[in-house]
């Protein structure tokens, strides 16, 4: 970029060099409209040589896999400025500026903590993240989706910790956001702000005990005996194979170990079960008991 600029004084000395011709060389005001000819062209430079690249809009967002990533500088807001405060985004006052979109997506269930590591220890960069399940990028923006935000004025390292409780964080907060839970399959879109217009990209380093993928494929757990369908499912499941014994229980599990639904059923009658309305979408592991032990589990996903 800097290389680029470093050019511009000289391309400006060509172009009213070669405006003014040989025979007009001497003449003052030929020489004047030249000038202004060129210096407004000049001053368009900057937003020439530095053009959008795809991943400053949603549409573009960098597939994410690997726990450590770099990236460079990017300068405006891409294409489109699709972030505005109080409409779409709980802290980012400015909206985009100098941005990047980046999707990741959670392969297993535990805690997910994230750093954007800027490359000058001074920058101030501000971020937000979106639930981007079952989205696209016509309908994800919304404050509905934003599962965190952070604008805070202190520069450094931003990201998510395991020992801070805030969602969203204003000018004035700290430059850290409680960590994510994720389900397996759970997709996820950050974008990312150069709020200081720095010259410096950033590192973005993942952690925690969830790991990244780059599908949004339903996680199977290993060695069932049974299977459920529809799967993701609107709150009705039917089931296949389910062990031959008499006085099974079901035991829905949500994404934190915590028993959402409990029910006995026969082999006889219990082929389908419908989940309680209330259950909200996300991801759920149904356990089949008998005589209060385990005897097979299935992973399944609620999308209404």
């Amino acid at each position: 970029m800097k290389t680029k600029l470093f050019l511009a004084p000289i391309i400006f000395v060509v172009l009213v060099i070669l405006s003014c011709g040989k025979k007009d060389d001497t003449n003052p005001m030929k020489l004047f409209k030249a000038i202004l000819m060129w210096v407004g062209m000049l001053l368009s430079l900057p937003s020439i040589l530095c053009a959008q690249a795809p991943e400053q809009d949603c549409s573009g967002a960098i597939v994410e896999t690997a726990a450590l990533d770099t990236f460079p500088v990017y300068s405006t807001a891409g294409q489109n400025q699709e972030l505005i405060f109080e409409q779409n985004t709980t802290c980012l006052i400015g909206g985009e500026e100098n941005s990047v979109w980046i999707t990741f997506t959670a392969c297993t269930a535990g805690y997910l903590v994230f750093e954007i590591k800027p490359s000058g220890a001074g920058d101030d960069f501000d971020w937000t993240l979106y639930d981007f399940t079952n989205h696209t990028c016509a309908d994800v923006l919304d404050t509905v989706n934003q599962l965190r935000c952070n604008y805070s004025a202190v520069p450094g390292w931003t990201g998510l910790d395991t020992q801070y409780n805030m969602i969203s964080v204003p000018s004035g907060g700290p430059n850290q956001c409680k960590e994510l839970n994720p389900y397996p399959g759970q997709r996820f879109l950050l974008m990312v702000n150069n709020h200081a217009n720095s010259n410096t990209g950033f590192i973005l380093a993942f952690g925690g005990t969830a790991t990244l993928c780059n599908t949004v494929g339903i996680p199977k757990i290993t060695n069932n005996k049974f299977s459920l369908y529809p799967n993701p499912t609107d709150g009705s499941l039917r089931f296949k194979n389910l062990p031959s014994k008499n006085n099974l229980t079901i035991e829905v599990m949500n994404v934190y170990g915590m028993n959402v639904l409990k029910k006995e059923i026969k082999t006889s009658d219990g082929k389908q079960l419908d989940l309680p309305a209330a259950l909200p979408n996300g991801f759920y592991v149904l356990n089949i008991l008998g005589e209060g032990k385990v005897l097979d589990k299935e992973s399944f996903i609620i999308a209404r």
